[in-house]
């Protein structure tokens, strides 16, 4: 049984101080659950924060691995257009250095 249905039970009545302060334990018990209420909103919004930085994270390695691909393939770009580059430059010395024999 609890204490609010021992209250209310048919009996002998309480002693004034013992009402008071079971009335002053309710008091407190309401208090405390309006507190673990706010606790729990609070805790919830930590969550959700806590969620939103690991989508973030997420987010920003998967930029970041996209990036390195990007980064590697016009560094292969770069390095092929090098290549041409030195290819032709090459070339054409050839030819000059062939028409200035001629």
């Amino acid at each position: 049984m609890c204490i609010r249905d021992r209250l209310s039970a048919p009996g002998p009545p309480l002693d004034p101080r013992t009402e008071e302060t079971m009335h002053q334990l309710h008091r407190q018990l309401d208090e405390l659950r309006h507190e673990v209420h706010g606790v729990r909103r609070e805790l919830d919004v930590a969550i959700r924060a806590r969620d939103a930085i690991g989508q973030e994270r997420d987010d920003l390695i998967e930029i970041n691995k996209q990036s390195r691909e990007i980064i590697r393939a016009v560094e292969q770009e770069r390095n092929q257009l090098k290549g041409e580059l030195h290819a032709v430059t090459a070339y054409h010395v050839k030819d000059v250095h062939h028409r200035a024999l001629v």
